[in-house]
């Protein structure tokens, strides 16, 4: 167990801000409608899976590391570790309400002054009608009008932490067991939260949940052995064969190349995170890792790398409140 054994954390791996600035630039970009970077220069443009994943995964990653190193401080850490992170949980799940009222103040005077009927396209009408019941059913995550399921989502996966932290101390490896079949379940019976308002779930927590705690098991392995993974000649070609199948994929996608009837749904399914998605999300992680230098943004960098790496500094984990300090291989 790590409580009783005190770890140290390591020095701060820049790689993790640039990589999370340029996923911060990559969302903007991707949701600029007609913008030609977002249609040709980021990752999501030739391949499968896009940032949300790598937030999801670096999420866990860097509130996992934080959580096992916390739990590890004596006796008391393991209470102190599950206070710090309901403070986080509180903290952004009130966030996600600020954003949820704010957005619906956008979407009603855009509604009426610019776009008649935006609401209703967006999926806010039931919070225009019905504010009283939409509200708590918002608040738990389960209505969730247009761009309102990724912050409940990093709630969800965090109050998951503890007890996926207490299986992993007496388990292992087995403690990814669960998360695994939640996740088969929903690739099999379509297993999901009821969605209410007209709305549906963005991003099924019985599926996605598998992916923050990857990160969360790997963020304990920078912890104990000072590197994530490790770079092996076998794992890299079989990262680049995703990588390389994702892209023809998206050939496909775009009318490249003629389509030989594939699903894009079971292949590309965001809200389920179906299986070929998150591959392709876990090698470019493991490439990320292994073939960028350490030391890929240091202080002396370039303007354009300093931004980046200062924005993803300061982008706390898509507001979970990690700062992802520690080693990624």
């Amino acid at each position: 167990m790590l409580a009783g054994q005190p770890l140290s954390p390591p020095p701060r791996d820049t790689r993790l801000d640039l990589v999370r600035g340029w996923m911060q630039l990559s969302i903007f970009l991707s949701h600029a409608t007609g913008s030609a970077f977002g249609a040709t220069v980021i990752h999501a443009a030739w391949g499968i899976s896009d940032s949300s994943e790598q937030f999801v995964f670096l999420s866990g990653f860097g509130l996992g590391s934080l959580f096992f190193l916390k739990a590890s401080r004596g006796s008391a850490g393991p209470a102190e570790a599950r206070r710090d992170l309901a403070r986080r949980t509180i903290r952004l799940w009130g966030r996600h309400l600020l954003v949820l009222l704010a957005f619906a103040a956008m979407i009603f005077l855009v509604d009426r002054f610019v776009l008649p009927g935006e609401a209703g396209e967006t999926g806010w009408s039931w919070f225009r009608h019905a504010p009283l019941e939409a509200l708590p059913a918002a608040a738990a995550g389960l209505y969730q009008p247009a761009f309102m399921g990724i912050l409940i989502l990093f709630a969800w996966c965090m109050l998951l932490l503890p007890g996926f932290a207490w299986a992993v101390e007496r388990f292992g490896a087995w403690a990814l067991l669960p998360p695994a079949l939640a996740w088969a379940a929903v690739q099999v019976t379509g297993l999901s939260l009821p969605a209410f308002g007209g709305t549906g779930i963005a991003f099924n927590p019985f599926a996605w949940a598998l992916l923050f705690l990857l990160g969360a098991w790997f963020g304990r392995r920078a912890l104990l052995n000072g590197r994530a993974v490790a770079r092996h000649p076998l794992a890299v070609a079989a990262a680049l064969a995703v990588v390389v199948l994702g892209l023809a994929f998206k050939a496909v996608e775009v009318g490249w190349v003629a389509d030989p009837g594939l699903d894009f749904t079971l292949i590309a399914g965001k809200e389920n995170l179906a299986l070929p998605r998150l591959l392709h999300a876990l090698s470019l992680a493991y490439l990320v890792a292994v073939l960028l230098p350490p030391r890929a943004a240091p202080a002396g960098a370039s303007p354009p790398v300093r931004w980046r790496r200062q924005g993803g500094a300061r982008s706390t984990c898509s507001a979970s409140g990690c700062s992802c300090p520690t080693a990624w291989r």
